[in-house]
């Protein structure tokens, strides 16, 4: 394959710095934001959406994005990269979507050479990521430049090779996304039954009793941070967790480090089954993310930015109050006791954390949801077995594309 300079092919232009103040309740302008490119390369622009007026699309024009446009990171969170650098091409589902600040839009010099699909595949490969993370300064946050994105080296063979392997891609990448939307779904079906059983955990509409977090958890036990590599859970004997773990408020063992050797003996806290794993320090949305924990896990050890419960003596379903304390409506107020500047990294105190005010409901009716949920589990499992293997498939078809061995 012909190899070239990103430059070659394409510009970069970077967003508008809006501000917080610009954004109202509700239009059909939408912020196109970092967050709304997600870690698998895919664009999701109603995810956490932020709404500007829509006069701004004249006053703005020059950042106005369109369906196919394609699009990059150029900031993440230092302590767990997951998008930076990371392409994706753009799905305005009928939005007007201006480009913000930190986020660069491709600008291609002769677009009837490129195909966007390719380009996109072969900009998320782990190799190029890993270029980008090599140039990335900053202290909380690492950002990437215009002029160290564009210098990337990338393979480019003729147009119609380009649209075959993506065509190929594109398949492959569509049985992992229907993997990934049943297991969604599952999950959906999981926080149905659970409104349905209890209702709004905060609004509270079925009338429970009220108790504070601490009532069931007795102690909020912290990691400690090691030194650690980049590794897989299949490649070392020791780990350590990533924030990341939680984020999908499934907990996730992969999402790991290799502890150095000498390391080791100062990790000193494993997952423990029937606990819940909660980020204490993280991005505004991400913070006091959780997860239940349905087994030990003796080989993997938490870090300083994780909590593990430690539960009461008084009777109550540990998965339960997982789901209690990861819906949406009482994660808003875990943020609300969050401390932390704009744009920093937030902050929750244990002291605070444990006179947050739950529901609590009859342990009959507790213990009911969690044998559902377990059920619910054990579909979700073979799922995800399913996915394991769609993923496999499509990394495997990714490294022989961008070897030439694919067509």
């Amino acid at each position: 394959m012909n190899i070239v300079h990103l430059s070659d092919i394409c510009d970069l232009q970077n967003g508008f710095a809006f501000k917080s103040d610009d954004y109202i309740e509700h239009s059909t302008t939408l912020n196109c934001r970092m967050s709304n490119i997600r870690p698998d390369g895919n664009f999701d622009i109603e995810y956490n959406p932020k709404y500007l007026p829509d006069s701004y699309t004249q006053k703005y024009k020059d950042f106005l994005l369109k369906d196919g446009d394609i699009v990059i990171a150029m900031t993440d969170m230092a302590n767990d990269p997951k998008i930076l650098g990371v392409p994706t091409i753009v799905d305005t589902k009928g939005y007007d979507l201006l480009l913000n600040q930190r986020v660069g839009k491709l600008i291609f010099h002769k677009k009837d050479e490129v195909d966007v699909r390719f380009l996109q595949y072969s900009l998320n490969r782990k190799s190029v990521r890993k270029y980008y993370t090599q140039f990335a300064g900053g202290g909380l946050q690492l950002n990437v430049g215009k002029k160290e994105i564009l210098s990337v080296k990338i393979p480019l063979p003729p147009l119609p090779q380009q649209q075959k392997i993506a065509n190929i891609l594109d398949a492959a990448d569509a049985l992992r996304q229907n993997d990934k939307a049943l297991i969604a779904k599952y999950d959906e079906l999981t926080q149905a039954l659970f409104l349905d059983m209890f209702g709004d955990p905060v609004s509270n509409p079925k009338g429970w009793e009220k108790v504070e977090l601490k009532y069931f958890i007795y102690k909020l036990n912290t990691g400690v941070s090691v030194n650690s590599e980049d590794g897989s859970y299949e490649g070392g004997k020791y780990f350590i967790l990533k924030t990341s773990c939680v984020y999908s408020g499934i907990f996730d063992p992969k999402q790991v480090k290799t502890i150095r050797e000498d390391e080791i003996q100062r990790a000193k806290l494993n997952p423990k089954k029937d606990s819940i794993i909660i980020s204490r320090m993280n991005t505004s949305e991400l913070v006091g993310k959780s997860a239940y924990i349905f087994s030990d896990f003796p080989s993997i050890y938490l870090p300083d930015r994780l909590w593990q419960t430690e539960k009461t003596n008084l009777e109550h379903s540990v998965l339960w109050l997982s789901y209690n304390i990861g819906h949406k409506s009482f994660m808003n107020e875990i943020s609300k006791i969050s401390s932390g500047t704009s744009g920093s990294m937030k902050n929750i105190s244990k002291s605070s954390f444990l006179e947050l005010k739950s529901i609590n409901p009859p342990l009959e009716l507790q213990n009911q949801f969690a044998e559902r949920v377990a059920v619910i589990e054990e579909q979700k499992a073979i799922a995800q077995k399913s996915l394991e293997h769609s993923e496999s498939l499509f990394n495997s078809l990714l490294q022989k594309a961008f070897k030439g061995e694919l067509i």
